[in-house]
């Protein structure tokens, strides 16, 4: 978000998709599921796009993008990438 527009949108988004997986886990525990076992699957589905390092460092950019990360410079560019596929499967 530029420092000139409203950040809302971008919240409300997120939000939904926080409460959504929340919700998956709260119906999964509620079915009997192991919390840590819940954790552990989580986070081995997503390690790829976990990232710790240093996002200004252009070889850190460079491994972003060799692991299927996007990298998006601009909101043109994001809002071009909304209609993408692999926007839509999300």
């Amino acid at each position: 978000v530029g420092s000139s527009q409203n950040p809302s949108m971008v919240n409300t988004v997120l939000n939904t998709i926080v409460a959504e997986k929340f919700a998956e886990f709260a119906d999964k525990c509620d079915a009997g599921a192991d919390i840590h076992d819940l954790a552990r699957e989580a986070l081995n589905e997503n390690w790829r796009v976990i990232f710790n390092g240093n996002n200004y460092d252009p070889e850190m950019q460079e491994e972003l993008t060799n692991r299927g990360i996007w990298r998006i410079d601009s909101g043109v560019e994001a809002i071009a990438r909304l209609t993408d596929p692999k926007s839509i499967a999300l």
